[in-house]
Parts: structure tokens; sequence; C-alpha cells
């Protein structure tokens, strides 16, 4: 089974090698969307 890939993500962040990482928050992450369908698109993972 593959590896969630929001769980890649985090470890990335925490790893600081994510490249759409835009802000480590208290509570989660602030990221650009790896594929954008609208311009400016941003994921919050909690």
């Amino acid at each position: 089974m593959s590896e969630c890939l929001i769980c890649s993500r985090i470890e990335m962040a925490k790893s600081e090698s994510n490249p759409y990482l835009v802000k480590e928050l208290e509570i989660g992450y602030v990221a650009i969307g790896d594929h954008q369908r609208f311009k400016g698109y941003t994921l919050f993972i909690w």
C-alpha cells in the first residue's frame, strides 16, 4: 500500500523540503496546491 500523499507532504514540511509550503502554523500548514486548477489555489492541512 502506498503512503498517504498528505502524510508525505507533512513530513516534507517538517524536514523543510516541501517546495509548496507557504507557512507552518501552530495548528497546521498552509501550502500551495501542486496542480493549480484555479490560480492561487491553497490548502490548509490541519
